[in-house]
């Protein structure tokens, strides 16, 4: 059975809006691209998509220049983790944000420290989002930066359909939503914390901080003066993900077995892996085997390799943002 999405894929000078056909495989069936000169003129290029593709809901992908992404570090006895993170942020974004127009996702506890991810996006595409929505009765479901769903699939409009949300935990995730008027007010902006791996760089700011600040961008975005002039775009298949050798494990035993992760090393080491390292999870619960990996590319094989062990689609998760190819979290049913 397939279903229907439709996507916004939003930069400074070009919308793209696609109705994408979701089955065993994601493929635009119907599109347009919009020329815009400034990000003014997003609002009325999305109500003419609206119009276009007759939906009142989309997804968005944003360009990453168009985005707030910071890798920080917090104290573990830290406290209110969000209001020191708030502080922080507002040190760095030159934008004025609200507590609601941002979220964060733990990535790593070393030592005593927490390193942690916060997503923003720029005031000026944040107010576009919200008018479209709010006065055009449209509901934006989730909104994304381009290098998140580009870890599911090269395309990135591809891609934000490919999320699997379901039984994911809230501190797991991290997106953001607008919501269109209700009869009790405008709930717009806020955190929508709905499944899926981000892949940021390690340390410092994904998309450089200083594009926005040192060369002047931020809160100067050019009034559009374009109309909505769509071309219509015709790509029907998505594009496919080569496949690639994870090279870097880690096996971490969650189960309470006593030597489970060993054993599972040296079974990794039989089929030609070498870097391997072994430990234990964070408590010794787990009912079902986990498998994170750090990119799409290595599902065929890591499913190739570990389907004598039980191993389905079902057991893995693409999480960009951990430190190896492969995280296993060996749970009681190994």
């Amino acid at each position: 059975m397939s279903l229907k999405q439709y996507v916004l894929k939003i930069s400074r000078s070009k919308v793209t809006a696609a109705e994408i056909e979701v089955g065993k495989e994601a493929k635009i069936k119907s599109g347009f691209e919009y020329e815009i000169s400034g990000i003014n003129g997003v609002k009325d290029v999305i109500v003419d998509a609206a119009q276009k593709l007759k939906t009142e809901k989309f997804v968005a992908v944003i360009d990453d220049e168009l985005c707030y992404i910071l890798n920080l570090e917090l104290d573990k006895n830290n406290g209110d983790d969000r209001k020191v993170l708030f502080g922080k942020i507002q040190e760095i974004v030159p934008d004025e944000l609200e507590d609601s127009d941002w979220d964060y996702k733990l990535i790593s506890e070393e030592n005593d420290k927490k390193k942690v991810i916060v997503f923003a996006l720029v005031k000026e595409l944040k107010k576009q989002l919200e008018q479209a929505a709010v006065e055009n009765n449209l509901w934006i479901q989730s909104i994304e930066p381009e290098s998140l769903a580009k870890t599911r699939n090269s395309d990135a409009i591809i891609g934000v359909c490919l999320r699997q949300d379901e039984g994911k935990k809230d501190e797991d995730n991290l997106e953001l939503e607008t919501k269109k008027e209700t009869e009790s007010g405008v709930d717009v902006l806020k955190i929508a914390k709905v499944a899926g791996a981000i892949l940021l760089a390690a340390g410092g700011l994904w998309f450089g901080i200083d594009r926005l600040v040192n060369n002047g961008k931020s809160g100067t975005i050019a009034e559009s003066t374009t109309s909505p002039t769509p071309t219509e775009i015709v790509q029907p298949t998505a594009t496919p993900v080569p496949a690639e050798n994870p090279e870097t494990w880690q096996v971490l035993n969650g189960s309470g077995i006593t030597g489970l992760a060993g054993k599972w090393s040296a079974d990794l080491e039989k089929l030609g892996y070498e870097d391997i390292k072994t430990g234990n999870a964070d408590n010794s619960d787990y009912e079902v085997t986990e498998v994170s990996i750090r990119k799409e590319s290595f599902s065929k094989k890591v499913l190739e390799d570990l389907s004598s062990k039980g191993i389905t689609e079902g057991n893995i998760n693409i999480d960009g943002s951990i430190d190896y190819d492969v995280i296993v979290i060996l749970g009681k049913d190994n």
